[in-house]
């Protein structure tokens, strides 16, 4: 298991790296954990990359859907699933019984699509677009910013370069 809590480590907390699975994070009285369907708000590069993460089936996440405003992607199929229109989210959450919602828009069409997936009744939402959103009180919200976990990143294999090089002069 990560050392780190999911609140700490974000990338750990959504690969599931290091994490027992599904069914022993979140016990239940049954034997059998039912799986939490999730739809994707956008089709580019990052939305078809996510839909293709074999993470999200293991985990008890299986994506039962993909949404986008572009009328060029509506219609393909990607990962097994046929594009529908962002306005046939609210028919697609009702159809699918998801609860879950991956934005993955531009930054600028990130706010619509969550209030879109607040209002198709999806409760639990986490966001790639490079952008704050906000959500009801009632709604859980994750955050996914590549950017800050690669200056991280950054930092730490800066301080590790400094720590090296003080290590020489010393010693």
């Amino acid at each position: 298991m990560c050392v780190l809590d999911a609140d700490s480590c974000l990338m750990c907390f959504f690969l599931m790296i290091r994490r027992p699975p599904r069914a022993t994070l979140f016990p239940s009285t049954t034997s059998s954990v039912l799986p939490s369907p999730v739809v994707i708000v956008g089709v580019g590069n990052l939305g078809r990359a996510l839909s293709r993460y074999d993470g999200f089936v293991a985990g008890g996440f299986p994506v039962a859907g993909l949404v986008d405003a572009d009328p060029a992607v509506v219609g393909r199929r990607v990962a097994g699933n046929v594009v529908r229109s962002v306005e046939d989210l609210g028919a697609l959450v009702a159809e699918t019984g998801c609860t879950v919602g991956i934005v993955a828009t531009p930054a600028s069409a990130a706010q619509a699509a969550v209030d879109s997936l607040v209002a198709s009744g999806v409760t639990s939402i986490l966001n790639f677009a490079p952008t704050v959103v906000t959500v009801p009180e009632r709604v859980d919200l994750r955050q996914v910013d590549l950017a800050t976990e690669l200056q991280i990143l950054g930092y730490h294999q800066h301080h590790r370069a400094v720590e090296a090089r003080s290590g020489r002069a010393t010693g």
